[in-house]
């Protein structure tokens, strides 16, 4: 025969069992009762321990924010101090305001070069036109004729002349 331990595999059909007394029904619901309670005053606590725990953060927060500012304070203070009372207080030196000339005039310097070249003698050509004469015909679209020169001759070029260089100023 196997041992069976779980009572809901039995068949209790035809087991009766006695009837709750009331105190047994009152001891019961306020086993029932206390537990739930209990659970409720217990998600209370961690609740009001969290708001707790959070307002002690921002109280923190708030405190370590003002000793900073305080601090800060403090120093930029004293280094003023430090500051005033190490300066040299003498008289303020005026400084000479000075006016620009407004004159925009401008010195030139002309340099002048001298350069040498051989002065070229153009030869005298005397061109002699003969005279033509013009009968009294009407000519029009025709253009007069023009006298030529004689060719002149080409003039001898002199060899350029070599200079030393100016400095420029």
């Amino acid at each position: 025969m196997a041992i069976n331990n779980h009572p809901s595999d039995e068949d209790l059909s035809g087991v009766r069992g006695r009837e709750a007394t009331p105190e047994e029904i009152a001891q019961r619901d306020g086993y029932v009762k206390g537990r739930t309670d209990e659970n409720y005053v217990q998600q209370n606590l961690r609740g009001q321990e969290g708001a707790i725990a959070q307002s002690r953060a921002d109280d923190n927060a708030a405190s370590g924010l003002l000793i900073g500012l305080f601090i800060a304070l403090l120093a930029a203070g004293v280094g003023a101090a430090l500051y005033f009372l190490s300066g040299d207080r003498t008289a303020p030196v005026a400084v000479p305001q000075i006016q620009k000339e407004t004159t925009t005039e401008r010195e030139t310097t002309v340099i002048e070069r001298d350069n040498p070249q051989p002065a070229l003698q153009l030869p005298d050509v005397q061109v002699d036109v003969p005279a033509v004469s013009v009968p009294d015909v009407n000519i029009t679209n025709e253009a007069p004729a023009q006298p030529q020169a004689a060719p002149a001759e080409p003039a001898a070029e002199a060899p350029p002349v070599e200079q030393p260089a100016e400095p420029v100023n």
